[in-house]
């Protein structure tokens, strides 16, 4: 089984995740590889607001590339995995707020077809319902998108795709509330499924 989660920053999608591998220690946990490669990279930059348009395009590049590869790495060997960000998470990063990187058009093909060869089962939509922890600019991980404009964009983008768009044709849960109430929406889906 694959299951993905997704939404804008902050919106509790590792929180879930490391729950879910607490609770079913059969799904292997991909961690979202942008702080890793952010800081190997771009080892002077401290967040995603130090990050140029083109640096920011490469980087997306390679962060979706990780994913796609540790996905494809268990897949291959039959493991169950949870995977705390959803490559169409890659998808809504890849815009600037400014609007449009140059390319996105041949990223998001990019993005989809490796979707379509190995598609999630399930995917959990974190809903942009409340403030995370940490959310001022001077505390949490910098990596993390703290700016509740941007969050909005993440979330207004993926609502978009998932729900108009239709881009993914798989099962949809949204979890709203406070974490405790999205894992025990997530508790009830899973122990239905498994």
């Amino acid at each position: 089984m694959k299951i993905g989660l997704s939404g804008a920053g902050g919106t509790g999608k590792g929180t879930i995740a490391r729950q879910i591998q607490e609770i079913y220690p059969e799904f292997e946990m991909i961690e979202s590889p942008v702080e890793h490669i952010g800081k190997l990279i771009m080892p002077q930059s401290q967040s995603f607001r130090d990050i140029d348009n083109r640096t920011r395009r490469d980087f997306q590049y390679s962060c979706v590339t990780a994913q796609i590869q540790n996905e494809w790495f268990l897949k291959n060997r039959g493991i169950s995995y949870i995977s705390e960000r959803s490559l169409f998470d890659y998808l809504a990063y890849y815009l600037r707020d400014s609007g449009e990187i140059m390319g996105y058009r041949v990223y998001e093909k990019y993005v989809l077809r490796a979707h379509e060869s190995n598609p999630y089962d399930i995917i959990f939509y974190c809903c942009n319902d409340f403030k995370p922890h940490g959310s001022s600019s001077s505390e949490g991980d910098s990596w993390k998108e703290r700016d509740e404009q941007s969050r909005k964009r993440r979330d207004d983008f993926l609502r978009r795709k998932f729900f108009e768009e239709k881009i993914f044709n798989g099962r949809i849960i949204e979890l709203s509330g406070t974490p405790e109430e999205r894992l025990k929406t997530v508790s009830a889906v899973l122990s239905e499924i498994i």
